[in-house]
């Protein structure tokens, strides 16, 4: 009888415990939404007042705070778009200025190659020319006389 005596007690000792433990956790419970629904309360009074809680870093921000933080946050963007078009300008800019030399460089080249040509053709009609005036006098040693062809020649 001893040993169910003993376990007898200790077993409305562990449910005295037990229900002990649950009622603590209970009062917990109620305590911790009591504080809460506090801090709901605080938090309404504090956004009346232009503040508001910050509960994950527990810090107050004011709305003049707030407003400040998203201004800069707006003028950083709009200098970070500022930023975007400038580049792509610049980027736009120097692809014009690529195609305005590659068009100069053909222009140049297109010009060279026509004074290549010209200097050919000048070239070529001065030949021309060389040889005709050769011709011509070929066959003028040939209708002089004899005399005036030796002082020609020589």
């Amino acid at each position: 009888m001893s040993f169910t005596f003993s376990s007898r007690i200790s077993s409305l000792v562990t449910d005295d415990e037990k229900k002990r433990k649950e009622k603590e956790k209970e009062e917990d419970r109620k305590m911790k939404e009591r504080e809460r629904e506090k801090e709901r309360e605080r938090e309404k009074d504090e956004e009346k007042k232009g503040r508001r809680v910050l509960f994950m870093d527990e810090t107050v921000e004011t709305k003049e705070l707030k407003e400040a933080r998203e201004a800069r946050q707006k003028e950083l963007r709009e200098a970070k778009e500022a930023r975007e078009r400038e580049i792509k300008e610049i980027r736009q800019r120097e692809a014009r200025e690529k195609e305005e030399r590659e068009r100069e460089l053909k222009e140049q080249e297109a010009r060279e190659k026509e004074e290549q040509e010209r200097q050919e053709r000048e070239r070529e009609a001065r030949e021309k020319q060389e040889q005709e005036r050769q011709e011509q006098e070929r066959l003028s040693l040939i209708h002089i006389s004899e005399p005036t062809r030796l002082r020609r020649i020589s």
